[in-house]
């Protein structure tokens, strides 16, 4: 166990409550080091819910260890699971960071500070994840389609993108600091992720019955835009029945007229 360390800072504050409700998502990183710095880097700012996704071994590392100082109970309570859907489980709203612009339907990333306002406003009530890519190529553009938002940290022209665990420091602290002043919101009760997630897949078996030739778009495309339609939204509970009430009635009649 660490020795606590006689704080001296000159400026330091109590996490914001909508600190709890935030949870970093580490897909498949490739260092023990960076997975014990960014324990380090979220405790900085107050999380301590730590996921890795298909991690490298770390456990027993002392790398780990050593980059985690002062955040060794994070880093030796992080869960690690094999799928993406396994790590935002609980969850409300997820963001993904990129370096990179997207393409088709997908939303460009916004910068980091902004994004860091909306993440402090919706933890006020509700759970949000932070989505970061493995060290070399980041994260996948299905995995970033999965996200209700896209963000990016701005860098000098001809740089490269930061490191893993401190990109996890910067988005972290942008957070941390977006939540000191953030008002208390009116009360409410959003859908997880995964309750909207599982109104899309009856979306897209409304799709596959109507036939590719009834979109103008690709399935997965109208599913996309659904998705980030839906995030901007913010559904409740009673809304996701309701628009599964909606589409099982359209699937019922279009199998009734087809005599399926």
């Amino acid at each position: 166990m660490e020795t606590p360390v006689e704080s001296h800072r000159a400026v330091e504050y109590p996490a914001p409550e909508a600190m709890a409700r935030i949870r970093i998502i580490l897909v498949e990183p490739q260092y023990p080091g960076n997975i014990g710095a960014s324990a380090r880097a979220m405790k900085t700012a107050g999380i301590r819910d730590l996921v890795l996704v298909r991690p490298q071994p770390f456990r027993g590392s002392e790398e780990a260890r050593n980059f985690a100082s002062g955040a060794r109970d994070v880093l030796e309570g992080a869960r690690v699971v094999e799928r993406l859907d396994d790590a935002i489980g609980g969850l409300h709203w997820l963001v993904g960071t990129t370096n990179r612009r997207r393409g088709g339907v997908l939303d460009q990333p916004i910068p980091v500070r902004e994004a860091a306002q909306r993440i402090a406003s919706l933890a006020q009530t509700r759970r949000v994840g932070i989505l970061f890519g493995r060290e070399d190529f980041g994260l996948s553009s299905a995995d970033l389609a999965r996200c209700n938002l896209a963000a990016a940290i701005p860098v000098a022209a001809g740089m490269p993108p930061l490191n893993l665990s401190h990109a996890v420091q910067v988005v972290s602290h942008e957070v941390f600091v977006a939540a000191l002043g953030e008002p208390p919101p009116p009360p409410l009760k959003p859908a997880a992720l995964p309750e909207v997630e599982a109104l899309l897949r009856r979306f897209a078996e409304l799709f596959a019955l109507l036939g590719a030739d009834a979109l103008s778009r690709s399935p997965q495309q109208v599913l996309d835009s659904l998705r980030r339609a839906f995030s901007r939204v913010g559904l409740e509970p009673r809304d996701v029945r309701t628009l599964h009430m909606v589409v099982r009635a359209v699937t019922r009649r279009l199998k009734s007229e087809r005599g399926a």
